[in-house]
This record gives structure tokens, C-alpha cells and sequence, in this order.
């Protein structure tokens, strides 16, 4: 039997992992080399919103309480405009 003649039929562009649309979700982000930033925006537009629940929260976690602050300052000033 063929098991992949039961994946749902989904549309995606060719830059799409196939593991992502074989399993729904993008996986662990990969080790960026050029632009750090733009590598998570790539990540974060493929991963599940899960993922990138999970992984925003552990970032946010692991940073030292001055990030922590002024990233919510970010954030927040961002969601007024």
C-alpha cells in the first residue's frame, strides 16, 4: 500500500520542505548564515502555529530580563500601530 496516496491533497510553492506539507509542520529552524532575521521570518512563515507558539515562547524565555523588557516594549508599541 502505498501511504502517501494518503496525504491530503494541498497546494504549496516549490520553496515549500516537502516535510512540511507531508506532516504539517516545519521543525526546528535551521542554522542561519546570512541574514539572521530573515532566515526566522522564512521559518516562522512555514511553521505551524504550534511551533511558532512554542519556539516564541522559549525565545522569549531564554532572554536576559533587559531583552525581555525591551522586546515587550517593541511589541507593544508595534500593536498600536
Amino acid at each position: 500500500m502505498n501511504h502517501f496516496s494518503e496525504l491530503p491533497i494541498v497546494a504549496f510553492d516549490q520553496n515549500t520542505p516537502t516535510e512540511c506539507v507531508a506532516f504539517d509542520h516545519a521543525g526546528y529552524p535551521i542554522p542561519t548564515f546570512l541574514s539572521v532575521m530573515s532566515d526566522a521570518r522564512w521559518w516562522a512563515s512555514i511553521a505551524s502555529r504550534d511551533e511558532r507558539k512554542a519556539y516564541a515562547l522559549a525565545a522569549f524565555e531564554a532572554l536576559a530580563i533587559s531583552d525581555q523588557s525591551a522586546f515587550l516594549e517593541y511589541v507593544q508599541g508595534s500593536a498600536g500601530t
